[in-house]
């Protein structure tokens, strides 16, 4: 909990309902921005606060203890600068309130959502429905209890530490549909986000700028709906510390592989065409595109490999298609890993380390430089063509296994020799 040792501490001690009476507070201070709130358990003259003012409600921090209950109903939202404590076997209630947490959400007992409705006839009713946003930056939500929204935006960066879910709401024939928007991050670590549809609202927002985390072994144990509106510079990002499968019902805009371990498609998978970022971006650990593709259209993508990580391609596949702006940074790495594959030959960046893997041949069909080492394993034959000299600034590797067929090209090579396998120079070297 968060407790500004500047900040004023009161606790509820209401005769009545209302919030901003000074004679319910100890000491006899209304919650401002600065004033860190307790609601102790309510029973006997102290009667549960009620948050309807005609101005914004505040508070730094909020504590509700076992047996505490708070209701919040004002049209005018209420801001929490600091942390929400909700105890076991407290309640807070939000009836139709824009609520706005910056610090942590703890929610180890009961948070509960309704939508406000004045009036029953279809004519003369008045219905606001509440809205719930988390716009700290490096906080949490978690507690023993799965905290449910109808309508919830994640303007901070939030991590999970609970699991998280979306609900429609009904009340007096009224409806509320669910929504979760994201305009900052959310890391859901491996914890599930079970979000529900409705009638109006798209139920999963990733707005501009704004990145989801996929923690768990694969997308839907993070998320049980793909996202229902992405934009150019929405991001999903891939970022386990262990293998994970990339979803391939999504189409992606901006798609990053971080963390550690491989990557690995499970099928062709699309990547659109409208945004002029970089959009498949391999930060860290291993991109396996497998027998798969990650192609895009029109011939105007970016692929970035940072030092360090690796793009894999398996099968019969060659580099993906339509990525004309390409960074390999220094000690990044292409690795063919398929069976038969034709080599892409790329400049402008050259290749940084090329490995040269799996089985069957990999033909080069054409010169290509590479800035690092290029390294041939496995059960695999490397064909030159005869355009096809290499110039290699690192070392040169041949494993055990492997062939290497010059084809009479004069291949130059700054870096060592390594020849644990088969070369055939073909008259060249």
């Amino acid at each position: 909990m968060q407790l500004n040792a500047a900040a004023q501490t009161v606790t509820w001690v209401g005769g009545n309902s209302r919030w901003d009476l000074t004679s319910n507070w100890s000491p006899q201070i209304i919650p401002n921005s600065g004033t860190n709130v307790i609601i102790p358990a309510i029973g006997g003259q102290v009667k549960a606060p009620v948050v309807n003012l005609n101005a914004m409600g505040e508070c730094l921090s909020l504590t509700i203890q076992s047996g505490g209950s708070l209701w919040v109903s004002n049209d005018k939202g209420m801001t929490i600068h600091g942390d929400v404590t909700i105890n076991s076997g407290a309640t807070f209630t939000n009836d139709g309130t824009k609520i706005d947490i910056k610090g942590n959400w703890t929610n180890n007992g009961t948070y509960a959502e309704e939508i406000y409705v004045r009036g029953q006839s279809e004519t003369a009713r008045s219905n606001v429905n509440p809205y719930m946003t988390f716009s700290g930056t490096g906080k949490t939500i978690g507690g023993s209890s799965t905290s449910t929204f109808s309508n919830l935006t994640i303007s901070g960066s939030i991590t999970l530490n609970s699991k998280l879910a979306t609900a429609r709401l009904t009340k007096n024939q009224v409806f509320a549909d669910p929504q979760l928007r994201v305009t900052g991050s959310l890391d859901p670590q491996t914890y599930l986000v079970t979000l529900a549809s409705g009638a109006t609202l798209n139920p999963f927002v990733i707005d501009p700028n704004a990145t989801i985390y996929v923690k768990a072994a694969n997308y839907y144990s993070n998320y049980n709906l793909t996202p229902a509106l992405m934009y150019a510079t929405s991001v999903i990002n891939y970022a386990s510390t262990g293998d994970q499968t990339i979803e391939s019902d999504i189409s992606y805009q901006i798609l990053k592989v971080s963390g550690s371990g491989e990557k690995s498609l499970e099928a062709n998978t699309t990547m659109m065409s409208t945004t002029t970022d970089v959009q498949v971006q391999v930060l860290a650990g291993i991109l396996n595109l497998g027998d798969y593709t990650l192609n895009r259209t029109p011939a105007d993508g970016k692929l970035s490999i940072a030092s360090g990580a690796t793009l894999r391609i398996g099968g019969n596949k060659s580099f993906p298609g339509n990525y004309p702006i390409r960074t390999f940074e220094v000690n990044s790495t292409v690795e063919y890993n398929g069976t038969a594959q034709t080599v892409t030959p790329l400049t402008s960046p050259d290749y940084w380390h090329l490995k040269l893997s799996g089985t069957n041949t990999k033909l080069l069909p054409g010169p290509m430089a590479v800035r690092g080492d290029v390294t041939v394993s496995g059960n695999t034959t490397v064909i030159a063509n005869s355009a096809a000299a290499l110039t290699i600034d690192g070392n040169l590797s041949i494993g055990s296994g492997s062939t290497f067929n010059g084809d009479g090209n004069t291949h130059t090579i700054a870096g060592n020799w390594i020849n644990n396998g088969t070369f055939n120079p073909g008259g060249g070297l």
